[in-house]
């Protein structure tokens, strides 16, 4: 249930007018923000869900404290820095989309939770709505604003998720930067990314370590950063250098169930290609073998082949 909201009207110059004010919100519109802050949280439950980090330099978890203290003064200073961090990123960015900035504290299944949301709009209907003394009204701004489901740009913190600070969502990560330095993040490669990294770094192994690397890594899912220490010490030749996993300070990424065994992998020499499931790579295809000028491999079929 939303506990505080403040609500900034962020143009396209942006000038966002402060400091903010706490929103007077009706049942109605606590229902409408709880849902935006209920979906964007169910995304650290699915397991293509991004994960993100603070930089280490960041103080974002003191202001984020503090806006999560129950003080009306405390979550309103806390509401202005995260304001000013986000007009300023927006100023320099290319073309941002004017709309409402909201930051909203939340009683969580845990504790209280704090939420900052972009739902972009057409802030000139709201501008001249403004209200002096009260700050935007939602009530007002609701037929300009997407509807749950419909976030572009926003985080949540906690996130009780390992190797991960906020949930976050960015539907267009190039769009959606701006929003990601203005709160000081690195953000995980997605799933799919991370798999694809896990599965060249795999088949690129020689023959024997790439045999238990598969075997390690076979049915395995979660964070990268666990399966590649456990390929690591079967197959110490797997480059474990790259951001993917969370090398040099980056966020590792997260495994799909049975997605890596199923990627394809492919024995290519010119116009000649042999293609088969990792997981069958052994079984199916032998390792390439020199005879005389030519290469030779042999590929076992469990059906009689046919041209196709």
């Amino acid at each position: 249930m939303i506990i505080r909201a403040a609500l900034i009207v962020m143009d396209a110059r942006p000038n966002p007018k402060l400091p903010p004010l706490l929103a007077d919100l009706d049942a109605g519109d606590k229902a409408f923000l709880g849902g935006h802050v209920e979906d964007l949280r169910e995304r650290a439950n699915n397991p293509e869900g991004q994960r993100a980090a603070f930089q280490a330099s960041s103080d974002m978890q003191k202001w984020l404290r503090r806006a999560a203290a129950g003080d009306d003064t405390r979550f309103l200073q806390a509401a202005e820095t995260f304001t000013i961090r986000l007009r300023d990123s927006m100023k320099v960015a290319s073309n941002p989309k004017q709309g409402i900035f909201i930051v909203t504290s939340s009683e969580g299944g845990e504790g209280t939770e704090v939420s900052l949301l972009k739902l972009d709009a057409d802030v000139e209907v709201a501008r001249w709505k403004e209200l002096t003394a009260g700050g935007v009204k939602l009530s007002i701004l609701k037929n300009c604003l997407p509807g749950p489901g419909y976030l572009q740009k926003g985080m949540s913190w906690p996130d009780y998720r390992s190797n991960s600070d906020v949930v976050i969502m960015d539907r267009n990560r190039s769009e959606a930067q701006y929003f990601v330095t203005a709160f000081q993040l690195q953000l995980a490669p997605k799933a799919s990314e991370t798999e694809k990294a896990l599965h060249a770094a795999i088949v690129h192994l020689p023959p024997d370590q790439r045999r238990r690397a598969i075997v390690a890594a076979a049915d395995r899912s979660g964070n990268v950063s666990t399966i590649v220490d456990e390929i690591k010490a079967v197959a110490p030749d797997f480059d474990d250098s790259r951001p993917a996993f969370g090398a040099a300070t980056a966020v590792p990424g997260y495994v799909r169930p049975n997605q890596v065994q199923a990627r394809i992998a492919t024995l290519r020499a010119g116009d000649v290609r042999v293609s088969v499931p990792m997981s069958k790579m052994e079984s199916a295809v032998t390792d390439p073998v020199r005879k005389g000028e030519m290469w030779e491999v042999t590929v076992r079929f469990p059906h009689e082949p046919k041209w196709e």
